[in-house]
């Protein structure tokens, strides 16, 4: 071969390098115009299905299911079906519906994991949380891993600017705009809060083995609470009285217990009663079991005398609940305890201002 071939030959591989070159980056380029989905929502036919099941699998292998029951309403399975905060679900299925993309994000798969993308069954530190959708048939309809959140930093405030997600059907990493919290919830955080609402008492009473062991009430909304058959005076310590009001006013649960738990397992088969009469005519009891760790099993009747007809509270009847040893010490105190008085020290201004000041 002489040189002048050799030149031709050269000039025709650079060439069709070049060319080459031109082809694969103008596919590329077509490529992404074709897949920019900037704008766009993830699940653009998220109305088109009806959503039964929602799980959420995180990296550390804790599972939580919320899922549609027979009526309908959804349930946090397990929970044992505890009826869902109605807000947090409505959100949370807004959120999902309206998720929309403002950056396509072009990774190899060897780089999801620097953005905590990887599927949670692999129960790594880069695992991301895993958001698996189904319909009223069992099929699931959308799948997404959802990784870390991004934040830019403006002077001194770090500002969420969404979430990287992971959409496993076309395989293709987004940033959406919604951060999707609710993937930080554990499964007590999605029960419906709403609980027993005691207000204007008039009397409480406790009851231990059959026995009153105290009694306080008051004859109208705005005296203080005494001892029945004794008059209110100074000498009473109400700080007791107050946090036994306090608790009453403010009774919140953690979480529920399993209904299959038996009462001799939870002492509710001999619990201690505190029953509460308020000036509206209505009726709570109740029952407290054994401790557990920092929580104790409750569960509460409440009868409405006003409307005989419907004088009682099903569901909470039906539900252990278990709710703060601080919330509920000041309810199973001491008669003693309860009703002593207050202490005072005698002159105590006078010791204050006794000593000649510097």
């Amino acid at each position: 071969m002489n040189k002048k071939q050799i030149y031709v030959t050269v000039a025709a591989a650079i060439a069709l390098s070049l060319l080459s070159f031109i082809l694969l980056y103008a596919q590329s380029a077509f490529l992404k115009l074709k897949n920019n989905n900037v704008g766009k929502t993830v699940f653009f036919n998220f109305a088109d299905y009806e959503i039964k099941t929602i799980k959420i699998l995180k990296p550390s292998g804790r599972i939580t299911t919320l899922k549609k029951n027979t009526e309908n309403e959804w349930v946090v399975a397990n929970c044992f079906d505890y009826p869902v905060d109605p807000q947090k679900i409505n959100t949370f299925l807004q959120e999902l519906s309206s998720m929309k993309i403002i950056q396509n994000v072009y990774l190899d798969e060897s780089e999801l994991s620097g953005l905590k993308l990887l599927p949670s069954k692999n129960k790594d530190k880069n695992s991301g949380s895993e958001i698996i959708i189904s319909d009223d048939k069992g099929n699931v309809v959308f799948s997404i891993i959802a990784g870390v959140k991004r934040t830019d930093t403006i002077g001194n405030n770090q500002i969420s600017r969404g979430r990287y997600i992971y959409k496993t059907d076309v395989k293709r990493v987004f940033l959406v705009e919604e951060p999707l919290d609710e993937v930080n919830y554990r499964s007590r955080t999605w029960l419906n809060n709403k609980f027993v609402n005691i207000k204007n008492i008039k009397t409480v009473r406790l009851l231990e083995n059959g026995k009153e062991i105290w009694n306080i009430t008051r004859p109208d909304i705005d005296s203080k609470f005494v001892q029945p058959g004794k008059k209110a005076n100074d000498d009473y310590n109400t700080e007791n009285i107050d946090k036994i009001v306090s608790s009453l006013e403010n009774l919140k649960f953690e979480t529920v217990a399993a209904p299959s738990l038996t009462n001799t397992y939870t002492g509710l088969n001999n619990p201690r009663i505190v029953k509460v009469e308020s000036f509206d005519n209505q009726t709570w009891q109740i029952y407290i079991g054994h401790q557990t760790k920092d929580t104790r099993y409750v569960r509460i009747e409440h009868i409405d005398n006003s409307n005989p007809t419907n004088n009682s509270s099903k569901p909470d009847k039906e539900w252990i609940y278990l709710i703060n040893q601080n919330r509920i010490t000041p309810l199973i105190q001491s008669a003693k305890e309860l009703f002593k008085k207050d202490k005072k020290t005698p002159g105590l201004m006078n010791k204050m201002y006794s000593s000649p000041m510097s």
